[in-house]
């Protein structure tokens, strides 16, 4: 994990990463190592990013060709030093300006020429056979520092719905959670806690205490980050100063969840559905259709 590549992708504006686009370039945050050289700071396979995104090889190319277009990354092809064997090394914006607009096949732009070697070169890529040009990676505006400066968000901010900005928001949040597990799925049930009303200040205290609690647990028994949330585990971590949640907004939310049969709603407990029944914001039936057996 790199803490520089995931603050760059924290500041990034919301608007210069496509949707399709995050979980991609959060995995590839995620396998950058700071104290390498740039150049040779990220290279997953192609079969881990399919594993870990769930994209098709051609769903992951096409994402990928868009992320270069937009200037957020640059792929570079090249030989392991010692081996035939070829690898693609990841060039993301948190390491600044970088030379080249490349195809993904060959790393060399279709306007460009052969490249000769340049004495500058990193030592893998001296050693190996690559081709790499100059482009220009998107910037933030500002080099993130080495530990990303930890945002505090009030409790009114759910309130100011032109000033609260979620995707900053969750970014905060994903990182605080200490078992994660399916991003979209994560950052769906967040969301819908903030449409029913629940303080952002809450659910980022929730999971800070939360992992605070957990550090040195067994994976196995630390909720995972959708089911966090989705399953209201977080109430129970909220400090007890900043307790605020009402109840009936709750039952509203958790009816609306099973009404819509949202992904998440089959993990409601029968007892929490029985709840909502008996207040006569659900039926059985849209219980039952939801996959909640009550």
């Amino acid at each position: 994990m790199s803490h520089k590549a995931n603050a760059w992708l924290a500041l990034l504006p919301p608007e210069a990463v496509k949707a399709g686009a995050f979980r991609i370039l959060f995995h590839l945050c995620d396998h950058h190592n700071d104290d390498r050289d740039p150049e040779t700071a990220c290279f997953p396979s192609q079969e881990t990013l399919m594993r870990k995104t769930g994209l098709s090889n051609g769903a992951l190319n096409n994402a990928l060709a868009a992320m270069e277009k937009d200037g957020l990354i640059a792929r570079r092809r090249s030989t392991v030093p010692g081996s035939s064997k070829r690898r693609t090394y990841y060039i993301l914006g948190c390491d600044g300006p970088i030379e080249s607009e490349q195809t993904p096949e060959n790393g060399v732009s279709s306007n460009s020429s052969p490249v000769e070697a340049a004495p500058e070169q990193t030592p893998v890529s001296s050693e190996a056979n690559s081709s790499f040009e100059a482009s220009k990676l998107q910037p933030t505006g500002e080099y993130p520092v080495k530990e990303p400066k930890k945002d505090q968000y009030c409790a009114a901010d759910a309130t100011h719905h032109g000033e609260f900005d979620f995707g900053s928001f969750f970014d905060r949040v994903w990182r605080a959670c200490p078992n994660k597990d399916h991003w979209a799925d994560t950052e769906e049930a967040v969301k819908a806690l903030i449409d029913a009303g629940e303080q952002p200040g809450d659910v980022l205290a929730a999971t800070e205490a939360y992992r605070k609690r957990v550090a040195g647990y067994d994976p196995q028994r630390i909720k995972l980050s959708q089911n966090f949330f989705a399953e209201d585990f977080w109430r129970g971590h909220v400090p007890a100063a900043e307790k605020r949640a009402d109840p009936q907004k709750v039952l509203e939310a958790r009816a609306a969840d099973i009404r819509a049969r949202k992904p998440w709603a089959r993990t409601i407990l029968p007892s929490q559905a029985g709840e909502c029944i008996q207040e006569k914001l659900i039926t059985v039936a849209e219980c039952r259709a939801a996959g909640i057996n009550v």
